[in-house]
């Protein structure tokens, strides 16, 4: 990794004599995973609005450590004016679960099905009300579990949680 710099700084009083390592986030390589900080989102489109949308490796080596995908990306799916927070209603969540239990996972189909909404934006509100739904579940398991705590068929150290698979599983082509 040329370009990369590595500060070593040795922890007084430490055991074993171990050393932490601290990297500086602007030397890593292009192309690294980090969150994109609210800095690089206004650089990023302030250089969109003078270079337009279809130059995304000149951006790229504009805004410094980040691969024109990355630009790209970030662009469609959280900063264009396409992508505006609009507020989600009733209708458009049980639209959504009934499309993810018809479908199942595949975000760029059941975004054909909204306008306004990419597959991202899709993807992350099908998990939050997932989320949201198997929390609710949870609770009334445990409050049901409480209340006949006597009575109860799982050994008691399963009474206090019922494991869900993470909406993080759910499969998304480029995660």
């Amino acid at each position: 990794m040329a370009g990369l710099s590595i500060q070593m700084a040795m922890m007084p009083e430490s055991e074993d004599d171990k050393s932490v390592i601290q990297i500086n986030k602007s030397d890593m390589p292009r192309g690294h995973k980090f969150k994109f900080s609210p800095e690089e989102d206004e650089t990023l489109k302030k250089l969109v609005q003078t270079h337009g949308t279809n130059k995304w490796s000149l951006i790229s080596k504009l805004l410094k450590c980040r691969t024109a995908r990355q630009c790209r990306d970030r662009w469609n799916h959280y900063l264009s004016n396409n992508s505006e927070q609009i507020p989600w209603t009733e209708n458009e969540d049980a639209k959504l679960l009934r499309l993810h239990n018809e479908i199942g996972p595949k975000w760029t189909i059941i975004a054909t099905y909204f306008e306004g909404r990419n597959s991202v934006t899709i993807r992350n509100r099908c998990c939050r009300l997932i989320r949201r739904m198997n929390s609710k579940k949870n609770k009334k398991h445990i409050e049901a579990s409480n209340s006949s705590s006597d009575e109860s068929p799982m050994p008691p150290t399963m009474n206090a949680r019922i494991i869900l698979p993470s909406c993080s599983l759910l499969p998304f082509p480029w995660m």
